[in-house]
């Protein structure tokens, strides 16, 4: 990162940034290290017969599994997002994990599949079905409200969000 100081306002746009990028790469790379007295590249061309591809299947062995802990309003936080579950899960831990393609979640209590959600820029991604949950056990428990009025104030909530 230190190489990269000289060129801070040199650059406009990401290609010309990626330009300087690869020509450090290549210097960087024909470099002689102080520890072994060789440069990277030779080093590489040693030690490529030894590599070998990894078998297909092994992402179950590499994929982070991520807990959390269900939160009073019934949301669990990945990167930075909130993410609706069924308030029954509240105070309990889940289990994260990351869709194969990379555009969704999946959650999980005691390893049974209890939420999916896709991946947005939004900060707060509901289910229907969980808010209208939530407002029935929180803020209308000691209510009688027909099924239309809860409804109507879930849809109206929503919007606020643009969800």
């Amino acid at each position: 990162m230190d190489r990269l100081k000289p060129y801070d306002g040199e650059f406009e746009t990401l290609e010309e940034l990626t330009g300087i990028v690869n020509e450090l790469r290549k210097d960087l790379n024909d470099e002689v290290s102080q520890a072994s007295g060789k440069t990277p590249n030779e080093l590489i061309s040693i030690e490529k017969e030894h590599l070998a591809f990894l078998p297909q299947g092994l992402e179950r062995y590499y994929v982070k599994v991520q807990q959390r802990k269900v939160s009073k309003d019934s949301m669990v936080k990945f990167r930075k997002h909130q993410y609706s579950v069924n308030p029954k899960y509240i105070g309990k831990t889940v289990e994260i994990k990351e869709t194969s393609d990379q555009k969704g979640i999946k959650i999980f209590y005691a390893g049974s599949l209890i939420s999916a959600h896709k991946l947005t820029a939004k900060p707060f991604i509901y289910h229907r079905g969980d808010l209208h949950e939530v407002l029935k056990t929180d803020l209308f428990k000691d209510i009688e409200v027909p099924e239309k009025e809860l409804d109507k104030y879930m849809h109206n909530n929503l919007e606020i969000y643009d969800l």
